[in-house]
């Protein structure tokens, strides 16, 4: 199944207007790359990406003023390489300058089999359109759309493992996304990306698994289902929603954080 790809329209990139407008027209304006990745090093701040290996910021304060300094927060960023060299260099790591940072809802699927797991309605049935995923090394990423109008209210986003999760004649596995606006009730449309931990599905490492069957609440109000393979997963949605969404420039407090 193809995956389609929606993208808000574009009212312009914050900081790529202000740095523009100080640069001055014999500068070049440098090429910028997005990419997801995961923070594996703390001390020496260091992302292994999903599309250009192992990243060296070259302003790794920018990843504390976010407050996604852990190792293993998945992270959406925006960058650029000093030379050509540079990107093209083996797994020792590449030296770069992230110009716009997202801190990406990073948690484990809730194995509702299990004994002790939360009552499923805590998990919430409200809207949710997921507009791309893609599985990567060690995470299932899902972009979504949802709406809102509080910008203090969490919306709680959760990957369910239910009694129909196993895996089907296709390897593909069953979960549910499921979404509670916590009563934040509101017609405001915004982006957000969430990644998934695969160690925390065990059926990722059955031998027959080959995908997911992602079944959500979409906005006409019933339940659709989207398919991503492991072979045909690809990045290319929130790569581009990165490079030119309105969110970015607005950098709405939802979209910086306010999930969980």
């Amino acid at each position: 199944m193809k995956l389609k790809h929606k993208i808000i329209s574009i009212i312009g990139l914050c900081a790529f207007g202000i740095y523009m407008s100080s640069c001055l027209d014999n500068e070049k304006y440098p090429e910028l790359h997005s990419t997801m990745g995961t923070i594996t090093d703390i001390e020496t701040p260091s992302i292994e990406s999903d599309s250009y290996g192992k990243l060296l910021p070259q302003n790794p304060d920018i990843i504390k003023m976010y407050d996604a300094d852990s190792i293993g927060q998945r992270v959406l960023v925006s960058l650029s390489f000093p030379n050509a060299e540079e990107k093209n260099k083996e797994d020792s790591g590449k030296e770069v300058t992230i110009y716009d940072f997202y801190k990406v809802l990073t948690k484990k699927a809730n194995d509702t089999r299990n004994q002790d797991s939360e009552p499923i309605e805590n998990f919430g049935e409200d809207i949710i359109n997921i507009t791309s995923a893609y599985i990567s090394k060690e995470h299932l990423n899902i972009e979504f759309n949802i709406n809102g109008n509080n910008e203090t209210i969490p919306h709680r986003i959760s990957l369910l493992l239910t009694e129909e999760t196993k895996i089907d004649d296709e390897g593909l596995v069953y979960v549910e996304l499921r979404h509670n606006k916590n009563s934040d009730y509101g017609n405001k449309l915004y982006w957000g990306v969430v990644s998934y931990t695969l160690s925390s599905i065990p059926e990722y490492n059955d031998t027959d698994f080959k995908g997911f069957r992602i079944s959500y609440m979409s906005s006409d109000n019933t339940k659709s289902e989207i398919t991503v393979k492991k072979q045909e997963s690809n990045q290319g949605s929130a790569v581009r929603s990165m490079k030119s969404t309105q969110e970015i420039g607005n950098r709405h407090s939802l979209f910086a954080g306010q999930l969980q």
